[in-house]
């Protein structure tokens, strides 16, 4: 029989055998300085259990068949109590073809019978090497696996097909030793449901056995209550087993919750600041209570400062100890350092951060013990606060999140109390051009209308063409006296809007117009939502200005300055001059919008930014409100209007940002 090879490193062997003197025989063949064996002895089975318990540095088991106190093959199972893999040679005298049959079925390394000779102890080497260098190569190859399967980012375990755990790394180890019990100890063996019952029926558990039962892999993610974590898990089963890898995504899942949560919070908070039904009121009141919800606050308020007064204006809580319109001084209240700094005020926990801060405030009667506020702005000054209180002084200080998000209700609350006193002022102003516009047509047009009596008068008696020139004048005052007040009309809000069919009133609005040979050319079926009566009046001053100042007579003074007044189209029908060079105006679609245009002589480029200007006119019979009037109108819709060249080099008019409907709707 050839030499095996015999390891480098001592190995340590436990002989267990009644016979001490054959066991004496053994430990002195096999202590020899050509073979590295370290050889222990014990008489029984109990014994060499004993040493088992108390050193983990045998390398491998010789025993006797015949024991003492037991058999060796009952001996070998108690062993493997204690190790699944030390190698254990069966060396006996009482050999038989049923102990040798049992003992290859019970799975010991080697069995080998006792015979006379020392060559037998050379055989018993051999095999002991043999067992030993075949053992280390597997704990080498064991834990060369195992530490791949440590470097693993996510957490590794494998089962067999009886759901006994064959194999895991020390993260998966970490997390089953949660699950399962802290004392449970080596968990290689266990049985994966036995040892967590809490796991049976849940997804873990379903989605485990579908990848057994039918051999294809699953990936899912799931929540483990007992553990309060995320998992994601993919599973790979195999003929003999399961392969699991799974890793905690519970951070990017609460992220995720987090995220979505101030979603909500956002969307939540637009849909308060859109509800125009709403007052200013009660919408301040809905941010503060979600503002109150988010943080986790008592009370949320929106203040005004008032010199030294402090007068809470709309408030939300539920201590009826504060209601809105109470006043306290402001050197009571922490806002007063809010608005003092102009900046937002954080405080976790007041009574750490206002240390060395002297005098009375509302913390120490309302029981405040943390705050968060910012100042609100009205006109570049502070107005007063827009703050937040709770009971609880905070572990952490309000995050940058909760910050962010009353800075954002903050501003909100600054842009609508700035929109609202300057639509105060813009009301104020529109008031005092209401009673400008009621003075023009009552205190003049009651001498006007007096003056035009005595000059029908005089005509009758005479023929004068001093007294034509004075009717003139008349129309001419009369034409500024309604262009005015259009002109003043057209800042009040507009109207009702309704659908409006562009091309059909395009067509209505050139059968009141004074056109003479004009022609009019629509190319559009576009149905706009709009205040029809001010439509009407926007397209009759374009198509007027464009036959008025289109017409031959007039070509070689170019450039537009609309004087759109039903009272004057007599007089500037007049100017039309009948069988000249005809214009043609055109109605058509633009992105968004429509255009008006014609061919005529069109505006000089360096005009076109000013033409809408109340003063701008290139006719000295033209009053130049007419476009002014015509952008008034368009703006108070929402649109956007511009003048460029038009397609035939006249001018083009183009109102943009219009909402429109299809024709066909």
């Amino acid at each position: 029989m050839g030499r095996a090879v015999i390891p480098d490193a001592p190995v340590r062997v436990l002989y267990v055998d009644g016979d001490s003197d054959y066991a004496d025989r053994v430990r002195s063949s096999l202590v020899r300085e050509s073979l590295p064996f370290d050889v222990q002895t014990a008489p029984d089975a109990e014994c060499a259990l004993e040493h088992l318990r108390e050193s983990d540095d045998v390398h491998c088991i010789v025993s006797e068949y015949q024991l003492p106190d037991t058999t060796g093959l009952a001996f070998y199972d108690r062993v493997r109590e204690f190790s699944s893999d030390l190698p254990f040679i069966l060396f006996t005298a009482s050999g038989s073809e049923e102990i040798a049959s049992d003992a290859v079925s019970a799975g010991v390394t080697d069995y080998l019978l006792k015979r006379e000779g020392s060559d037998q102890f050379e055989v018993l080497a051999d095999r002991i090497g043999d067992a030993v260098c075949s053992y280390r190569t597997e704990r080498r190859i064991e834990s060369e696996r195992q530490a791949v399967f440590d470097r693993m980012a996510d957490a590794f375990f494998a089962v067999n097909a009886d759901w006994h755990v064959t194999v895991l790394n020390e993260q998966a180890k970490t997390v089953l030793t949660a699950a399962m019990d802290d004392d449970i100890g080596e968990i290689e063996g266990r049985h994966l449901w036995e040892e967590l019952p809490d796991a049976v029926g849940t997804t873990f558990y379903e989605k485990y056995h579908e990848a057994m039962e039918n051999q294809e892999p699953v990936s899912f993610e799931e929540y483990y209550e007992p553990l309060d974590t995320w998992f994601e898990v993919r599973v790979y089963p195999s003929e003999t087993g399961l392969s699991v890898y799974y890793r905690d995504i519970t951070e990017r899942y609460r992220q995720r919750e987090m995220l979505e949560s101030r979603e909500r919070v956002l969307r939540e908070m637009h849909d308060i600041i859109a509800a125009c039904e709403k007052s200013f009121t009660e919408q301040v009141e809905a941010v503060l209570e979600l503002g109150r919800e988010e943080l986790g606050t008592e009370y949320g308020t929106l203040s005004e400062i008032r010199g030294d007064d402090y007068i809470f204006e709309v408030v939300a809580t539920d201590d009826e100890r504060i209601q809105a319109g109470d006043v306290v001084p402001v050197s009571v209240t922490n806002c007063e350092r809010c608005a003092t700094a102009e900046k937002t005020l954080v405080l976790g926990d007041i009574s750490q951060d206002s240390a060395g801060r002297t005098g009375q405030d509302e913390s120490d009667d309302w029981g405040i013990a943390c705050y968060l506020g910012a100042p609100v702005f009205v006109d570049d000054d502070v107005y007063g606060t827009f703050c937040f209180y709770g009971t609880t002084p905070r572990d952490d200080q309000f995050s940058e999140w909760e910050v962010t998000l009353v800075d954002l209700m903050s501003r909100w609350v600054s842009y609508e109390l700035q929109r609202r006193q300057t639509n105060e002022k813009l009301r104020a102003q529109n008031e005092k051009l209401g009673q400008f516009a009621s003075i023009v047509s009552h205190d003049l047009r009651n001498p006007l209308n007096v003056a035009r009596g005595h000059i029908e008068l005089a005509q009758n008696e005479c023929t004068n063409e001093h007294l034509d020139a004075v009717e003139r004048a008349h129309d001419r005052m009369e034409t500024l006296i309604e262009n005015l007040l259009t002109l003043a009309r057209s800042e009040e809000r507009i109207g009702d809007t309704e659908l409006v069919n562009l091309a059909e009133l395009a067509e209505q609005c050139w059968e009141t117009v004074e056109t003479g040979t004009a022609s009019l050319d629509v190319e559009t079926d576009r149905t706009l939502l709009a205040d029809e009566p001010r439509l009407r009046q926007l397209l009759e001053n374009l198509m007027r200005n464009s036959v008025e100042h289109g017409s031959t007579s007039n070509q070689s003074n170019p450039g537009h300055a609309a004087d759109a007044d039903a009272a004057d189209s007599q007089r500037q029908s007049k100017k039309v001059e009948r069988g000249a060079e005809s214009v043609t105006v055109r109605v058509g679609d633009v992105e968004g919008g429509f255009y008006v245009e014609d061919d005529g002589p069109g505006i000089p480029p360096d005009e076109r930014a000013s033409v809408f200007d109340s003063s701008h006119t290139t006719k000295t019979e033209g009053t130049g409100l007419g476009l002014a009037i015509v952008e008034r109108i368009a703006k108070g819709h929402g649109w956007s209007v511009c003048v460029t060249e038009g397609t035939g080099g006249g001018a083009r008019f183009e109102f943009t940002d219009i909402e429109t409907v299809s024709e066909a709707l």
